[in-house]
Formats: structure tokens, sequence, C-alpha cells
């Protein structure tokens, strides 16, 4: 599902640059390529720009790729684990 554009242009555009926040809200979306490309551009300025929000996305790369390979369900605890993980990633980014 994709944003509107004009609500994209909104929430980036205010004060000239993409926050912690607002990133934060769309980056999932960043990751499967589901943003237009005008969004996606200020989500890559935040990225090079913000040294904790590019790990982040880092961080959520490795698990999707780690996640990827894997050819077998992944054990419900690792899940609970992962899940709990992203979370507090989420939480923290957004303070």
């Amino acid at each position: 599902m994709k944003l509107s554009s004009m609500f994209q242009l909104d929430m980036f555009r205010r004060r000239g640059r993409a926050s912690c926040i607002q990133v934060a809200r769309v980056i999932q979306r960043y990751l499967d390529d589901q943003l237009d490309e005008g969004t996606a551009q200020d989500v890559v300025r935040h990225l090079k720009a913000c040294r904790r929000c590019g790990l982040d996305v880092d961080s959520y790369r490795a698990m999707k790729f780690t996640l990827a390979q894997s050819s077998r369900a992944a054990p419900p605890e690792r899940v609970e684990r992962l899940t709990s993980f992203v979370a507090q990633l989420v939480s923290e980014s957004r303070r």
C-alpha cells in the first residue's frame, strides 16, 4: 500500500527535511520498495545524514536477508525474540 503523494510531500518537507520519527513511520515500506520515488529519495537523504536511522535500516536489512535465507520455519521462541527486538528498535527510534 502506497502513501498518497500529498501526505508524503507534506510529511517530509516540513522544515525542509525528514525527521527520525517520520522516517521510522515509513521505513518498512521503504525497505519493501513501496514508496514513491520522491519519498524514497527523502528517506535516503535522511539515512545518509542520520547515523542512528542508517544503523536501524542496516539491522532491518540484515534481519530480512537472514529470514529470506532460512529454508525452514523459525522456532516460535526465536520469532518472539526477533519481534521484541524490532519493537525495541522502533520504540528507540521514536525517542
